[in-house]
């Protein structure tokens, strides 16, 4: 299958400071509703960043003229993909004096406010933002440097919208509501390859966009490979001489690493977490295998790589997806600076035949094929719950006022009804949480691996359960994979059920670990995790499998 080459029509009128003659007509049209709420629907090679951008640079250009100073706050999925657009975006930032940031995790709210008022275009994820509401009430008063931040935004930007699931989303819509709040004239941007907005973002209220991609052409076809082998991957590389100007996208973190170490001088781009921090930080490794990427390094990737990452990818080789998102977001690496290839690895008979047909076609019918061939992820039903995590956040955070803003009488009705139920606080899939260095793991992702749970121990953090010590093996990966006989015993300590329903709060412990979790419960051999009950006169051992929101 091939997918043929496109071009956006072209404006007739130009942006100021725009660095070429003529912007696309979609790149004109978001800069001339700039002071606006807009949802931009573009696919990938489109030039949704110059998008907001010079919107931005525009403005600020103007604000600094009249003695005034804006800020714009960037706001990605995931660290590789801030790495990778601050690398794109510095030297405009840089050409017109703009100061700019990346924000990482780990810092006080005093270095996170420094930084925020330091400088005007302000990378981050959307986390961050959710964790100035977590500052507990006895704690130092930060409402005013928050309000003031607030007031000195120009515009902020989510972008890749469609990467987040449904709980996020609702996390991103109340966030939205609580800065316009403060400050009306806030321009918000929601940047989408397929706006699915999960009806939870109305878009009534915002200009909608729809964009273009360059696209070069693009050679499309699907081979059959057992990529659970990893001796059978690398000697189908080499045979095909692969060994250049190809990134190949596996679906687990250990397959990648496990080719990457098959290749010597090979780049890896994996999350942020499985690097080991010896003499370099993980953030310059990062950067380091980014360079090399682009530079032409054979790249074992994880899902990371389909997250908005600008790199001339001249073949990309993609482990069968699992959704069609994921499908989607991976083959928008290729054809953006060049002709490329995408290569598919699959058993299935369907995907075999339709891409190895000859039948040519544009980018959003392939998207289209893509669409139809995988299924849709499933989302979480029950948006009482999440509503009632924010009740929950209400009634301990510092910044109460603000968030006021959001609740409302059902909202408080939920939260009462689900108050026993409810997970601990977070911005992304709440889960009970272990810190390692200045990163979060589930507890759940630690068991996964035989015995790294002996490692943690209790930590006076609230926003955890418990530290993972353990010297660096669980990045350096030198734990194996835990079989369900591995996995240890929790204790029941109590357990709550919701109604008539299968699902239970547990109060559990493991070895000197509390903590709470959703759960269904079931026979022995029901589900992975097993539970030993010694309320009872007679112990009882049942089995139970997390789940955070009821369905």
């Amino acid at each position: 299958m091939m997918v043929r080459e496109s071009k956006p029509k072209l404006s007739e009128l130009p942006i100021s400071n725009f660095p070429f003659p003529k912007p696309f007509a979609h790149q004109y049209r978001f800069f001339e509703n700039r002071n606006c709420d807009i949802i931009l629907k573009s696919p990938t090679a489109s030039g949704k960043t110059f998008c907001f951008l010079f919107s931005f640079i525009n403005e600020y250009l103007k604000a600094r003229q009249n003695n005034k100073r804006i800020k714009c706050l960037y706001l990605v999925p995931t660290r590789l993909l801030a790495q990778s657009q601050f690398e794109s975006l510095r030297c405009n930032l840089e050409r017109f004096a703009i100061p700019h940031r990346i924000l990482e995790s780990g810092y006080s709210f005093a270095e996170l406010f420094k930084y925020f008022w330091e400088n005007d275009f302000i990378i981050a994820s959307p986390d961050i933002v959710f964790y100035i509401l977590l500052r507990k009430k006895k704690t130092q008063h930060i409402e005013f440097e928050y309000t003031q931040l607030l007031k000195s935004l120009y515009c902020i930007v989510f972008d890749e919208l469609h990467l987040f699931d449904t709980y996020t989303m609702l996390n991103i819509k109340n966030l939205i509501n609580i800065m316009k709040n403060q400050n009306p004239n806030l321009n918000v941007y929601l940047l989408s390859a397929t706006m699915d907005l999960k009806d939870i973002i109305g878009s009534s209220s915002f200009v909608t966009i729809d964009g273009e991609s360059l696209t070069h052409p693009i050679k499309v076809s699907a081979i059959v490979l057992n990529y659970f082998d990893t001796e059978e991957v690398a000697k189908f590389l080499k045979e095909k001489q692969f060994q250049r100007d190809t990134v190949y996208v596996c679906n687990s973190v250990d397959r990648a690493i496990r080719l990457h170490s098959c290749f010597a001088d090979s780049a890896l781009l994996v999350g942020k977490a499985w690097y080991e921090t010896d003499e370099e930080t993980r953030e310059d490794q990062i950067k380091r295998n980014l360079e090399k990427c682009k530079e032409g390094s054979l790249t074992f990737a994880t899902t990371v790589f389909r997250q908005g990452i600008n790199i001339d990818v001249k073949r990309l080789i993609v482990e069968e997806p699992l959704n069609s998102q994921d499908a989607i977001q991976t083959f928008g690496r290729c054809g953006r600076h060049g002709q490329s290839e995408f290569i598919l690895l699959t058993n299935k008979s369907q995907l075999l035949s339709v891409l190895n047909s000859d039948r040519q076609v544009s980018r959003g019918e392939f998207e289209s094929i893509l669409s139809e061939l995988f299924k849709l992820p499933s989302f979480e039903e029950q948006k009482r719950m999440m509503n009632a995590m924010w009740y929950k956040l209400y009634t301990t955070t510092r910044l109460k006022d603000h968030v006021s803003v959001i609740i409302t009488e059902q909202m408080k009705r939920d939260y009462e009804e689900f108050k026993d139920f409810l997970p601990d606080l977070g911005f992304r899939e709440p889960t009970p949480s272990v810190k390692y260095e200045d990163i979060a793991f589930s507890i759940f992702e630690i068991l996964a691996f035989k015995d790294a749970y002996l490692n943690i121990e209790p930590t006076d953090d609230t926003f955890f359960v418990g530290e993972l010590r353990d010297g660096g093996r669980f990045v350096r990966r030198e734990y194996q994979r835990a079989k369900k006989e591995d996995l240890p015993i929790f204790t029941l300590v109590e357990k709550k059920r919701y109604k008539e329903t299968p699902y239970y709060n547990l109060r559990l412990k493991l070895r000197n670990i509390s903590l709470s979790v959703n759960a269904k419960i079931g026979h022995l051999e029901d589900y992975p995790y097993i539970l030993i009950d010694k309320t009872k006169l007679i112990p009882k051992h049942s089995s139970f499998k997390p789940c955070n929101f009821f369905e």
